[in-house]
């Protein structure tokens, strides 16, 4: 049961990515990061800022499942991976939205 909602967390932040990707031009820079003030850290290209989300908790995502494979995985992590899904996925889109009201040219 984790593994389909992990797989579907997965995919529903892919989705996130490409349709926030066609929302903005190649040449855009995508606000990455704020301080605690409120100002932006630093920018990356847009291909970089939107794919971020869909390698990083892939990968999360995977290891979560390889640990849960072994023997000695305690069964309160499949609470533990579904509630992780469901915070990746508010996460993605949470930076999504609030970055795409940020975008800078170039």
């Amino acid at each position: 049961m984790a593994d389909i909602i992990a797989v579907l967390a997965w995919c529903a932040i892919l989705a996130l990515a490409l349709s926030y990707r066609k929302r903005s031009a190649a040449d855009v820079r995508w606000p990455m990061q704020w301080g605690f003030d409120g100002k932006l850290a630093w920018y990356a290209k847009r291909d970089l800022a939107v794919f971020f989300h869909p390698v990083f908790f892939g990968f999360m995502l995977a290891c979560f499942a390889a640990r849960v494979g072994t023997a000695e995985a305690p069964q309160d992590w499949i609470a533990i991976r579904i509630m992780t899904a469901g915070v990746f996925v508010l996460s993605c889109w949470l930076h999504l939205r609030f970055a795409s009201r940020q975008l800078s040219p170039t």
